[in-house]
């Protein structure tokens, strides 16, 4: 080394050159940028495609006797259905728990006939349904819920569709047929945590 060069980087402090400057830059930019990433993942701010707005990290739960109404996307009669026969349709309404939206319309739902029987001369005829899984926003869910038994028969038997007029009711001595679009409610009988 000659000595003006020797002199000239005596002069400098250690620490202060060009590559300290743009070291400094570097790691100041990259505490920015996970700066950044901490406010945009935040609680607060975080949300899920179909979870509503969570201001929790837990991960959402569709709790036991929470409500799920679906619209059939087949006909089912106590005529011809038998049990463990499949059927399908959509969840009609949002399904909420508080103030988040776990399972969004339009979801599509499977299940099966838990019991079904025809009218007999003293029995009602009877239908019952269960959903086991439902497909929401990509998403599978396996799920347990059961509808109420769904009766008609002689007088003395009651049909327990949620009104008089819902389509698909059954009068007394007649088969249940529960036909395409009929909204069914089923309670969860499980607790099922979401993604």
């Amino acid at each position: 080394m000659n000595e003006h060069t020797t002199r000239r980087w005596g002069a400098v402090p250690p620490g202060s050159g060009l590559c300290s400057i743009l070291a400094e830059s570097v790691l100041l930019a990259v505490a920015l940028l996970l700066a950044a990433g901490n406010i945009a993942c935040s609680p607060a701010s975080a949300s899920s495609r179909w979870h509503g707005t969570s201001t929790s990290w837990a991960s959402p739960v569709l709790p036991s006797g929470a409500q799920i109404n679906v619209a059939l996307g087949c006909t089912l009669s106590s005529g011809t259905a038998r049990e463990g026969d499949a059927w399908h349709g959509t969840v009609a309404e949002c399904v909420w728990s508080g103030s988040e939206k776990l399972i969004p319309p339009g979801s599509e739902v499977s299940g099966v006939v838990t019991a079904a029987s025809p009218i007999g001369e003293d029995a009602p005829a009877m239908l019952q349904l269960a959903i086991k899984h439902i497909r929401a926003d990509g998403e599978d869910l396996w799920v347990d819920a059961s509808s109420e038994p769904v009766l008609a028969g002689p007088p003395v038997a009651r049909t327990l569709c949620p009104s008089s007029a819902a389509p698909g009711e059954s009068a007394p001595g007649e088969q249940v047929v529960l036909s395409d679009l009929t909204v069914v409610t089923f309670s969860v009988e499980h607790p099922v945590t979401l993604r």
